[in-house]
């Protein structure tokens, strides 16, 4: 994943804190987002076997 770009920063990090447990509602705030179908969007936004496999190698 290229982490140079804004995108992909705000997703892994949505994505890596719902695979915490982390609530939308709180991921949704935490990224100053005014709505939260914007987080969902980040959310969804990849399959999420693949981020899973990523996310074990990182953590």
């Amino acid at each position: 994943m290229n982490f140079r770009s804004e995108h992909s920063v705000h997703y892994y990090a949505g994505e890596y804190l719902k695979q915490k447990g982390v609530t939308t509602d709180n991921i949704s705030k935490s990224m100053d987002h005014q709505n939260i179908s914007i987080t969902q969007t980040y959310l969804k936004a990849f399959d999420n076997s693949v981020l899973n496999n990523g996310i074990e190698i990182l953590v």
